[in-house]
């Protein structure tokens, strides 16, 4: 039913998520590449976040994981679930913990990610695999729509299902991720500066042709809030904080 999660490696989700993703994948990219965030203001929000007294931060998400790993979250045709979980925000989290997620927030993600960070803070505390638990529902998707069906309800109901699930958007995790990677080499280590990203990785050897920089860049671009640059014109002032 519509607000699950779908799909193996391939995350199919709803619209209100794809956005969402992007963020999550950024930030995920940006842990990778201790040279961007030297000062480890993630990994201090972790700590913090882990070691603190943050039991109600955990609600919003405690709801959504219960859903979706229950099957409840099938019984609801609305996106109200998905929605608490991007309306998580700090008026539950401790100041101590507040203040290195409002900075990483702020220097990385353009002041609009606090929920994403709040979100992969609470799944890398709880040590949850957000791949893992759509794997867990997105299979059970998959074969209800695409597995043998010996009844008539069975393949009237796995018609829906696949034209359900060719409704939802599909994000490639794997694609995504290294999508991300480059994305955030871009915009942090050579400040948003297309043209200058693009000649380092040619020296590199590491090169991708225009319309993979122009399509994923713009998703990212626009998961942050950030302007997209021009085709051909790198910026003068790059936006990066």
């Amino acid at each position: 039913q519509r607000g699950s999660f779908q799909a193996h490696c391939r995350m199919r989700v709803v619209d209100v998520m794809v956005l969402y993703l992007h963020q999550i994948h950024v930030i995920g990219a940006i842990t990778r590449h201790p040279e961007i965030d030297k000062e480890g203001l993630y990994g201090q929000a972790l700590a913090n976040f882990t070691n603190g007294d943050n039991a109600e931060a955990f609600s919003a998400l405690g709801e959504f994981v219960h859903k979706v790993t229950s099957g409840t979250l099938l019984d609801d045709k609305s996106d109200a679930p998905v929605r608490t979980l991007l309306s998580m925000d700090l008026h539950d989290v401790e100041e101590h913990t507040c203040s290195n997620i409002r900075e990483f927030n702020h220097r990385y993600l353009n002041d609009k990610g606090i929920s994403a960070v709040l979100t992969l803070l609470a799944f890398d505390a709880a040590g949850l695999d957000l791949v893992a638990i759509d794997v867990l529902r997105g299979g059970e998707a998959l074969s209800a729509a695409y597995g043998p069906r010996k009844t008539r309800r069975d393949k009237k109901l796995g018609k829906e299902m696949q034209s359900w699930l060719k409704d939802l958007k599909s994000l490639d995790e794997d694609a995504t991720m290294e999508a991300a990677d480059r994305y955030v080499e871009y915009r942090y280590l050579d400040h948003g500066n297309l043209p200058n990203y693009k000649k380092r990785k040619e020296l590199e050897g590491d090169t991708h042709c225009e319309r993979y920089y122009r399509e994923w860049f713009r998703d990212f671009n626009k998961a942050l809030g950030f302007r997209q640059p021009g085709p051909g014109r790198p910026s003068n002032t790059p936006d990066h904080h």
